[in-house]
Parts: structure tokens; C-alpha cells; sequence
């Protein structure tokens, strides 16, 4: 697979942990404003060897007044033998209340669901292990005016690739404000033989 799964997760874990400033959950139930997000959709029915694997990179603004949002960015797709980005954009609808969130996929267009906590979302598709299904998942944070001078906090990241050996790791980045991560060191465990783990 051209578009590993560990290179998603890492730029999942760092968005994650990224501080934004302004958009919030407003308190008639609603979400509002521009949000950062990033999607990474797998096959996992029997076919997936060959099946492409998507990622979205992209923003999203939600529209409170009536429910639906507008997606622009990019859009890249993954198979066997190549691998394309290409600029995409989709609007639709989306629900929110007491936590949680439903919104329709702009990926594929079914449902995904997930939970709102300190502005940050996260969702994926309810039911991934139904057979012929998809393996989705979707985070955004609100769009702020963090820039390289401010990035200066220390990320907990966590990384775990599917590809041949399964391997995960944890790490920590501290960024210097000046595009420096500082030393990185990965601490985890990977598969190099059926039922053999070793630590990292």
C-alpha cells in the first residue's frame, strides 16, 4: 500500500494535539466556524489487497443556521501501483447535540458518527467490522492562528503501520519554533513473524 497507514496516524496524532483558537461548540447544540480535518478511509473486505486507500486533507466549515458544511482541499488515492492528489471539495449535511456528532461523509457519502470534546471531533464509520465495509477515520480541530513561532509544546505521538510487519511505536516532538522537533525517540513493539513480537 502507497499510502501507509503510519504516515496517517502520525499526522492524526500531531493534529490532534495542535491548540486552536476560536470555534467552539456554541450553546444552542450547534458547531460553528472553519475547522482543520483529516480523513483516512481503507477497505476491509476480502478484496482489499487491490482495493484503493483514501486520505482527505482539507478544511471544513460548518454552517450552524441550517446544518450543513462545505469541504475544500485535496484528496489522494492510493492503490497497488500509484498513487494521485487531486483538489476536491463537497457539501452536505451534519447533526450535533449533548456531545455528539452525525455527519455525512464527504468521503463516501454514508453516514459517520463520532463525539465533539474541547472542539476537537472525532468520528468514524459506526459499524467497520461488517463485512464489504470500510475502515474509516475523521478528526478536525478548529482552524487558529497557530504558526511555526507558537508551535513550542511537547506532542505525545503515537505511530502504528500495517505495512508487511505491523509495527506501532510512541514518541514524544518538541518543536523549537523554528521547524525543529528536537531528538525523537521511538519506544514500541513490532511483528516480523507469524505470533513473534519484539520490543523496539
Amino acid at each position: 500500500m502507497n499510502l501507509r497507514l503510519n504516515n496517517v496516524l502520525f499526522l492524526l496524532a500531531i493534529l490532534v494535539g495542535l491548540l486552536a483558537q476560536g470555534q467552539t461548540a456554541s450553546g444552542s447544540g450547534l458547531l460553528s466556524g472553519t475547522y482543520v480535518f483529516r480523513e483516512f478511509d481503507m477497505s476491509i473486505s476480502q478484496m482489499a489487497a487491490s482495493a484503493p486507500t483514501y486520505a482527505l486533507s482539507c478544511t471544513i466549515v460548518f454552517n450552524s443556521g441550517n446544518g450543513s458544511y462545505t469541504v475544500t482541499g485535496t484528496k489522494t488515492t492510493s492503490t497497488l501501483t500509484t498513487i494521485q492528489t487531486v483538489p476536491f471539495s463537497a457539501s452536505n449535511s451534519w447533526s450535533y447535540g449533548d456531545g455528539s456528532i452525525s455527519i455525512i461523509d464527504p468521503l463516501s457519502g454514508d453516514t459517520i458518527e463520532g463525539a465533539v470534546s474541547q472542539s476537537v471531533i472525532v468520528a468514524s464509520t459506526p459499524d467497520p467490522v461488517v463485512s464489504g465495509s470500510d475502515l474509516n477515520i475523521f478528526i478536525a480541530i478548529p482552524m487558529g492562528s497557530l504558526n511555526s513561532e507558537s508551535f513550542t509544546s511537547i506532542y505525545q505521538t503515537a505511530v502504528l503501520d500495517f505495512s508487511g510487519e505491523i509495527k506501532n511505536a510512541f514518541l514524544n516532538l518538541s518543536p523549537d519554533g523554528k521547524g525543529g522537533l528536537g531528538t525523537i525517540t521511538l519506544n514500541g513493539q513490532e511483528t516480523n513473524a507469524p505470533g513473534l513480537c519484539r520490543r523496539m
